[in-house]
């Protein structure tokens, strides 16, 4: 979905950026929503570390404008430089992913099976001013939930008359005859 706000990055088809969650080592990302923290760290809407091609956190000096390039080069328009001054910043750490198979951690940050993260690898494309929509339709998810939810209260009332007619049955075999 277009956003139009230059820390909003999508990457456009497969592959992920590489963060640096504060529960534990590197990890894959594809979320995009950045911000710069008033100390100047490159940060995702959780919080995470947004690392460059070294695997380091990127920092980034006090800016006009930010740039970021399809091919993760991120360029500011520094604010003690004059107007139309690009100066390349740091480049975002990317991978396309891995032979390996990846999965959620433990701590529910993606990375490969055996730990770690595979190499960066720029062959992702970003866009700028663009964040990714989320792959669920919540309406239909709570229409979905409510429908389970009527169908598991017609179980347990079907559990609770069959058991009233048991013991209907059970008291008929008690009387004297």
């Amino acid at each position: 979905a277009e956003t139009g706000l230059e820390t909003d990055v999508a990457i456009r088809g497969g592959g992920f950026f590489l963060i640096q969650p504060d529960t534990g080592g590197p990890a894959l990302s594809r979320r995009g929503d950045f911000e710069v923290s008033n100390s100047g760290e490159l940060t995702d809407g959780a919080g995470s570390k947004i690392l460059d091609v070294n695997m380091n956190p990127i920092n980034i000096g006090p800016y006009r404008k930010l740039i970021v390039s399809e091919n993760g080069d991120l360029f500011i328009e520094p604010l003690n430089e004059p107007e139309g001054t690009r100066q390349l910043a740091a480049t975002i750490g990317l991978t396309s992913g891995s032979e390996e198979p990846l999965t959620k951690d433990t701590d529910g940050e993606i990375r490969l099976v055996n730990g770690g993260v595979p190499d960066p690898d720029q062959n992702v494309v970003l866009s700028q001013g663009f964040i990714e929509s989320s792959n669920v339709n919540a309406v239909e998810e709570l229409v979905d939930s409510l429908s389970q939810q009527r169908q598991f209260e017609i179980n347990v009332k079907f559990i609770s008359l069959s058991e009233k007619i048991d013991e209907g049955g059970a008291s008929i075999m008690n009387l004297p005859n």
